[in-house]
């Protein structure tokens, strides 16, 4: 029997009988058996069904969306677009023991019955049904290329709300801030406070946060509040890094990366926010941050030159006295006690190997010196050229030297 050629085509098994004739059984029979197999078939679209047994079948070959799909496990589930909800405590769900409902969107081409939806590439749309606001928060969740992401708070990384833009310092190599400030009084930890701080995510996307106020330890190993990987090593500068989730939850890690921090599970963005000295003894140099400007402890850091009389342009390494990112170092400089009463002049500059121009260098004004005054001290500011290092000389090195210890840097 067929009662349908490949087009979807209805005939008829057997010729028409002859008018008056008998009807033999073969033929009546052929004719209530094809009937028969027809009404029980899949009835094509082109004779108005859907060429389908069941009910994802014919909305797959109608390029239809299901209504209500009841999801059971957001990991495992076939889905097909259209509208879905979630009951209680849902594997995969956004958030535990919350009722959801939502979209699903395919980004692929529709898949004909019998075959089943390839699933790669889709995204969903969750509302939070048991949320503590009306309407609840939706979610988002996108397949590619069969991995899915992680569920991330719609808004949160899509459009730039009035908030981000509003003005904030933008100082140096910080992130954009208001009111920064970190704190270190030795030991292990660090104590930031901020009215705000612009964040990104990897694509650049920002997020503003506001009410900053969290500590990091690298005392406490790996984690949110601790180092974003490894171990403690001494000697070391660590950055600090302001990081945060999609829904705003907030905190610190240490990284010896400038630039590119490991996050930990679920924090999406980050920005960088100053640095700090773990030392031989693995205690953290005191540093006192406002904003882009920061105030070492001179006890802590050192002297940097000691009895210094070089006339001719002379390196100093800076290596454990500001960090990689410091725009320029805050210099105390003093003339040594000498019994000869003199005038002298010291000259800085930022520039590496040599200083090829008056240009390079930040003169520091002449110094008084003599027996009954003793010591004369300034502060200067040296812009840095060459990270971690400054050059030094003076005019004269006859019964003449000076003294540099770093009072801080700017970033």
């Amino acid at each position: 029997m067929a009662p349908r050629d490949g087009s979807g085509i209805y005939s008829q098994p057997h010729d028409d009988v002859d008018q008056d004739t008998t009807i033999e059984s073969a033929v009546y029979n052929a004719f209530t058996r094809d009937v028969e197999a027809d009404l029980n078939a899949a009835r094509p679209i082109i004779a108005g069904g859907s060429g389908a047994t069941s009910v994802n079948g014919a909305l797959q070959n109608l390029q239809a969306e299901k209504a209500a799909q009841l999801v059971t496990d957001y990991n495992t589930h076939l889905w097909m677009p259209g509208s879905f909800r979630s009951v209680g405590d849902t594997p995969g769900a956004p958030v535990a023991d919350h009722d959801f409902c939502g979209v699903c969107i395919i980004n692929e081409p529709v898949v004909a019955a019998p075959g089943a939806p390839t699933n790669q590439n889709l995204v969903l749309e969750a509302r939070d049904e048991d949320d503590t606001v009306v309407p609840g928060k939706v979610y988002v969740r996108e397949k590619k290329a069969g991995t899915w992401s992680a569920w991330v708070a719609e808004g949160s990384i899509y459009a730039l709300t009035t908030d981000v833009v509003e003005p904030l310092r933008k100082d140096g190599g910080l992130t954009p801030h208001d009111n920064l400030k970190i704190l270190c009084n030795a030991g292990s930890t660090i104590a930031l406070t901020a009215d705000g701080l612009l964040l990104f995510n990897a694509a650049g996307k920002p997020k503003k946060l506001t009410s900053w106020n969290a500590g990091c330890s690298l005392a406490i190993g790996v984690g949110v509040g601790g180092l974003d990987a490894g171990s403690r090593v001494a000697s070391t500068w660590y950055h600090i890094w302001a990081i945060a989730k999609a829904d705003g939850t907030k905190g610190l890690i240490f990284s010896t990366s400038a630039s590119a921090p490991t996050l930990p599970t679920d924090y999406l963005f980050y920005g960088y926010v100053g640095a700090a000295y773990n030392n031989a003894s693995n205690v953290l140099h005191r540093f006192n941050q406002r904003n882009n400007h920061v105030r070492g402890h001179h006890a802590d850091i050192g002297t940097m030159v000691a009895g210094g009389n070089a006339t001719n342009y002379t390196a100093v390494s800076l290596s454990a006295a500001i960090p990689n990112t410091a725009a320029a170092v805050h210099l105390i400089v003093a003339n040594g006690t000498s019994a000869v009463t003199g005038v002298m002049s010291s000259w800085f500059a930022g520039a590496g190997s040599s200083v090829t121009a008056t240009y390079d260098e930040t003169y520091h004004s002449s110094q008084h010196y003599s027996a009954d005054t003793g010591r004369v001290y300034a502060h200067i500011e040296v812009p840095i050229v060459t990270a971690q290092q400054i050059m030094y000389r003076i005019s004269s090195a006859v019964a003449a030297f000076i003294n540099l210890q770093v009072a801080g840097w700017r970033y």
